[in-house]
């Protein structure tokens, strides 16, 4: 890809097209190239979902057993001697979080005030550490702690934040406690992580821009089926309006 620059040396003054271009998808006007540092962020949330489902790998149970240790994985501090890989992992929670839902069943494994379960999201990042002190509960409490006879049962008081809480529990949001709690990867269709889902909803998408905008369309005249690639590229460059045509170069002096 060093024609995209200025040679065999990868000269970022000299870029023809910006990276993050190249980097888009083809519908978004770019190559459909991934870029690793996005690749890398997807692959780590990979292994933040599989932590938040306790998948059955020898791994994933090492990190319950010796770094998590029964906290809650969102919330708990980073142990200065854990492994630098397990550092990376952990530091991606802020961008993963919010992209897994906890499915209520019988609340056992939810925490109450630290996992993303209800419609406001996680009841601490809200509400910050007032959704427990002013009804004298731990941070640790599970949603169990919660339901009864398969309904909701908030703390009693006059309480603002227990208010509104339960004004924004819908009426058909209830537990089933005859089966366990799972959870969900909301930006996939089946709720089912994939690296497709992940990479889409990490990737940095491109600003509306008026080629963007009808890239849909040129795409399939640039990219159809059997297309010759040199002259596909050619056609890509010039839709970026990036050749070095005769009218370009006399604007820079050159012709």
């Amino acid at each position: 890809m060093a024609f995209l620059w200025s040679g065999g040396e990868l000269n970022h003054k000299c870029a023809k097209v910006k990276w993050a271009n190249v980097c888009a998808p083809k519908d978004e006007g770019g190559l459909g190239f991934r870029r690793v540092k996005d690749c890398n962020a997807v692959a780590m949330c990979k292994l933040l979902w599989d932590l938040s489902k306790k998948a059955d790998s020898l791994w994933i149970k090492w990190v319950h057993t010796y770094i998590i240790k029964g906290q809650n994985m969102w919330h708990m501090v980073i142990p200065a001697d854990c492994s630098w890989t397990i550092k990376k992992i952990f530091r991606l929670r802020e961008l993963c979080q919010p992209l897994i839902l906890y499915k209520v069943g019988n609340g056992t494994s939810t925490f109450a005030w630290l996992d993303n379960w209800h419609p406001l999201g996680p009841l601490y990042k809200k509400y910050g550490t007032r959704v427990c002190a002013d009804i004298d509960q731990s941070l640790s409490a599970k949603v169990s702690s919660l339901i009864h006879n398969g309904g909701w049962k908030w703390p009693r008081g006059r309480n603002r934040i227990m208010r509104e809480v339960k004004d924004f529990t819908p009426e058909g949001f209830l537990p089933d406690v005859f089966v366990e709690d799972s959870v969900i990867w909301i930006p996939s269709k089946n709720g089912i992580f994939s690296m497709k889902s992940a990479w889409n909803t990490i990737r940095r998408v491109l600003p509306a821009q008026e080629w963007c905008k009808v890239a849909q369309e040129w795409c399939k005249v640039v990219w159809f089926k059997g297309h010759v690639p040199r002259w596909a590229f050619i056609l890509w460059m010039a839709m970026q309006i990036r050749l070095n045509t005769k009218d370009r170069l006399s604007l820079w002096g050159i012709v």
